[in-house]
């Protein structure tokens, strides 16, 4: 729960959605990640099973939901589908009016 709390921390944080581009980077990366730690959570698996089903280490996941590691498109087309749904529905429910383009 404390990766959560502080994804959510990040998430919420107006300065970062708004600032600068490396901000906004971090922010949308808390955006992406809270969206797969709520649907794993709902679907009630661990870190270790979804790891298990994705052919990677637990510590994978971890690093990727801590936010320490930066993910790959693969790695997130992996999560998605082991957790039965594909990136595209993942990605859709982040607010695209809350991304800025320079």
């Amino acid at each position: 729960m404390k990766n959560r709390e502080k994804i959510l921390e990040i998430v919420t944080n107006e300065e970062l959605k708004n600032g600068a581009l490396v901000d906004r980077e971090l922010w949308l990366r808390a955006s992406v990640a809270l969206q797969f730690i709520n649907l794993r959570q709902e679907l009630d698996l661990t870190q270790v099973k979804v790891a298990a089903k994705m052919g990677v280490s637990f510590q994978q996941v971890s690093k990727f939901e801590s936010l320490v590691n930066s993910p790959t498109l693969m790695f997130l087309m992996k999560y998605a589908k082991a957790l039965g749904t594909s990136i595209d529905v993942i990605l859709k429910d982040i607010d695209q009016e809350e991304i800025k383009v320079l």
